[in-house]
């Protein structure tokens, strides 16, 4: 088993798991079933990656068979190697996040907001969903539209999201109640010190 070196995702998904009522706002009772569960877990897993393509290695070299790879860019890399590989989304729910783009005072120029519009068109989205594997902003019509074909379509996120049960799945991250007690837990936990 494998995770990925990242306290602000597996904690959240660790409460997930113990049944936490929020995993961004954890009782003194939750955090100790997240830090038994983590020593628990730590027994398990054999590397902890530190991007998507030690990750990537570490499958398809058969040193993890199953684990948290962050990204579905990691089961598409695997799958062009030739590796059968899949991704799944944990039932007691799947830590989230939306990226955005954000223009500070000195980018409020008329080209940088030509660029940011020419990212959200048919051929800029594909090209981006075509090269990554994320979702981008487009439907899966839009997307096929655009040219991608379907092979490449599955290998993203977007015909998941159009299921109508896919968002309440998602927890969306919010700022947790102690940051710097969720980084130590990690820490003990990257040291097998829980």
């Amino acid at each position: 088993m494998t995770t990925f070196d990242d306290a602000t995702v597996n904690i959240p998904m660790v409460a997930l798991y113990v049944g936490a009522k929020d995993p961004f706002n954890l009782t003194e009772e939750e955090f100790t079933s997240v830090t038994d569960a983590l020593r628990a877990l730590r027994q398990q897993v054999r590397v902890v990656t530190r991007g998507f393509d030690d990750a990537a290695n570490l499958y398809a070299s058969g040193e993890a068979l199953i684990g948290y790879c962050h990204n579905v860019a990691v089961v598409n890399s695997l799958k062009k190697k030739g590796v059968n590989s899949k991704y799944s989304l944990p039932k007691e729910g799947t830590p989230s996040w939306i990226e955005g783009t954000f223009v500070t005072p000195k980018g409020q120029r008329d080209i940088v907001y030509k660029f940011l519009n020419d990212t959200m068109s048919l051929p800029w989205q594909a090209r981006f969903m075509k090269f990554s594997g994320s979702n981008g902003i487009l439907t899966g019509a839009d997307a096929l539209k655009a040219g991608l074909t379907e092979e490449e379509l599955m290998n993203t996120n977007v015909p998941d999201s159009e299921d109508p049960g896919f968002k309440d799945n998602l927890v969306f991250f919010r700022e947790p109640e102690d940051v710097e007690r969720r980084i130590q837990i990690w820490n003990d936990f990257l040291a097998g010190t829980l």
